[in-house]
């Protein structure tokens, strides 16, 4: 199965819109699964066990994450939003040569 890192936005505005992000990620993965990949969503997973509230493991979070990306043959971007920490994410992707495929929210790909 081609592993596919997942990025999308998950801070939100309010602790309702963090948690409805967190959702929208954990459903990005089931369409990356039902076309045959092995997804991962670093931001579905890492605040089960760390406060993305506090800077430090917040930091900690994105970093970790970030140390998975090599293992990764395509990076998939969702949404109509890049936050700041996606565009790290994405800046990485880039230098480590990642193929790049962007989807909107209703998971239709887009040329970018």
């Amino acid at each position: 199965m081609k592993k596919v890192y997942i990025c999308s936005p998950f801070r939100g505005r309010s602790a309702k819109a963090t948690e409805k992000n967190r959702q929208n990620a954990l459903v990005y993965c089931r369409f990356a699964y039902e076309q045959r990949c092995n997804p991962f969503a670093p931001h579905a997973y890492y605040p089960e066990f760390l406060d993305d509230t506090t800077a430090s493991e917040r930091k900690d979070g994105m970093t970790m994450a970030q140390e998975w990306m090599w293992a990764f043959q395509e990076m998939w971007v969702f949404g109509n939003v890049i936050t700041p920490g996606m565009r790290e994410e994405i800046k990485l992707a880039r230098l480590l040569d990642i193929k790049i495929r962007y989807f909107n929210e209703f998971m239709e790909e887009e040329r970018k």
